[in-house]
């Protein structure tokens, strides 16, 4: 795991990943961190693989008004779900999502980056 998110990563920074993250959503699920508990409802990463591929998600599984612990759990599996369905190499599990295991969700962004990366190269 820790080779092929580094293969990823490259040269740039965490910051530079979430800059670009937040590029991709909207100025409410914009994050500073991996660190912040606003992740742990799974929002930020659907919205951000809906920017990636805008097709793959179906809005009507995304939970958004004052998720339980139950409905983030739904969300973080749905945002899993979406991104094996890019064909991207991921390492984490759902709890990894909803209980913001920030060292792990780098590992997630990259992969969520790579697989942008690689389809737009494709597109162009």
């Amino acid at each position: 795991m820790r080779a092929h998110t580094l293969k990823i990563i490259g040269k740039r920074s965490e910051e530079e990943l979430i800059a670009w993250a937040n590029s991709k959503v909207s100025d409410t699920r914009k994050i500073k961190s991996l660190k912040e508990k606003k992740l742990s409802d799974g929002l930020f990463w659907i919205e951000l693989l809906a920017a990636i591929k805008p097709k793959y998600i179906r809005r009507d599984f995304v939970i958004k008004d004052n998720p339980s612990d139950k409905d983030k759990e739904m969300n973080a599996k749905y945002a899993l779900s979406v991104t094996r369905g890019l064909v991207a190499l991921i390492f984490v599990v759902w709890e990894y999502i909803t209980e913001v295991k920030s060292k792990l969700l780098l590992a997630f962004l990259a992969s969520l980056y790579d697989v942008a990366q690689t389809r737009e190269k494709k597109d162009n």
